[in-house]
C-alpha cells in the first residue's frame, strides 16, 4: 500500500513512475481470496482500524467500496462453558487494569507491557494474550510506550468485498511490473540503477517500501552499503506474526451469528474467534 500510494502521489505531481513488485499480484499483506469460500476472505489485513480518522475509510468510499462498522458482541468461554456475569466483569476489569498500567509508563522509563503489569490471575493472562494478539507479538516483547502510541479510537470497519480487493482496486491504474524481484539498488551519476531478475532499470530516484524482513535478510543489496545508523535501525525493528485460520460453519451452527468468541481452555492460551 505504501508503494502504491507513493506512486499515485508522484504520478499526480507529474512524475513518471514505475513500481517493481516481486509477487505476481499487487497489495502486499492485503490479499483477498475469492475462490476458496463462497465469500471474500482476507488472508491478510481485514479491518480499517480507527476508521473515523483512518484515510483508508475515505479511499474506500472514493473507490466505491462499502464499509461496515465492526460492532459485534463478544462471547467469553472458559473451560468449555460460557463465562458468568461476574467472570465477564473480571475479564473486562483485567483488560482495563492492563491499560491503566500501560498509561503510567513514561517515554523515559519504557518497559515491556508484561513488566508494566505482570499477570497475577487467569484473567490477567487473558488480557495479555488479547493485547499481544492485537500487536501480533508477546507482551514480553511489546513496548508499553509503543502500545500506548497506537491510534485507537475504538471505531473499526470491515470491507465486505475484501480489504485486499480494495487495495488492488486502488492500485489498478498504477504502472506495476509484477513477478520482478529487485536484487540490488546502485547509486549512479544520474540517480540510481535498480537491478532486477529481468534486467536493470535506470531512474532519478528510488523509493523502497518492502517489509523490514527483506532488508534484514539482505535480499536487496545496496551499493554503496547503507550507513551504519540506518542498518542499526533496520536490525532493531521486528515484525509480528499473526496467523489466520478460516473455519466455514453452516447457518445455525452457532446459537448467534455475528459474534467475536474468546475462548480460554484450562491453563492454555486465549484464542479469539
Amino acid at each position: 500500500m505504501a508503494g502504491l500510494a507513493a506512486a499515485r502521489t508522484l504520478t499526480a505531481d507529474g512524475f513518471r513512475v514505475r513500481v517493481i513488485e516481486a509477487r505476481n499480484r499487487i497489495g502486499g499483506r492485503a490479499s483477498t481470496d475469492t475462490t476458496r469460500f463462497s465469500w471474500p476472505f482476507d488472508r491478510g489485513c481485514t479491518w480499517i482500524h480507527s476508521a473515523d480518522v483512518n484515510p483508508m475509510t475515505d479511499i474506500a468510499s472514493k473507490m466505491g467500496f462499502d464499509t461496515l462498522v465492526d460492532d459485534t458482541d463478544t462471547w467469553l468461554y472458559l473451560d468449555g462453558r460460557e463465562a458468568t456475569g461476574t467472570e465477564y466483569d473480571r475479564a473486562e476489569e483485567a483488560l482495563a487494569a492492563l491499560w491503566r498500567a500501560i498509561d503510567r509508563v513514561s517515554v523515559n522509563s519504557d518497559k515491556s507491557v508484561y513488566n508494566a503489569h505482570p499477570p497475577a490471575s487467569p484473567f490477567d493472562r487473558m488480557a495479555h494474550d488479547l493485547l499481544g494478539a492485537g500487536h501480533a507479538v508477546d507482551t514480553r516483547r511489546l513496548s508499553a510506550v509503543d502500545a500506548n502510541s497506537r491510534i485507537g479510537t475504538g471505531i473499526d470497519r470491515r470491507v465486505p468485498r475484501g480489504f485486499g480487493a480494495l487495495v488492488a482496486a486502488y492500485g489498478r491504474d498504477v504502472p506495476v511490473t509484477l513477478g520482478t524481484p529487485v536484487q540490488r539498488i546502485r547509486l549512479t551519476p544520474s540517480g540510481v540503477a535498480v537491478d532486477t531478475t529481468s534486467g536493470t532499470i535506470p531512474a532519478r530516484a528510488a523509493i523502497v517500501t518492502v517489509p523490514v524482513s527483506i532488508l534484514q535478510e539482505d535480499r536487496i543489496a545496496f551499493d554503496p552499503p547503507l550507513p551504519a545508523w540506518k542498518r542499526a535501525a533496520i536490525d532493531g525493528m521486528a515484525m509480528g506474526l499473526l496467523n489466520k485460520v478460516a473455519i466455514p460453519m453452516a447457518p445455525g451452527f452457532l446459537p448467534q451469528e455475528g459474534v467475536t468468541c474468546i475462548v480460554r481452555p484450562r491453563g492454555g492460551t486465549t484464542i479469539e474467534l
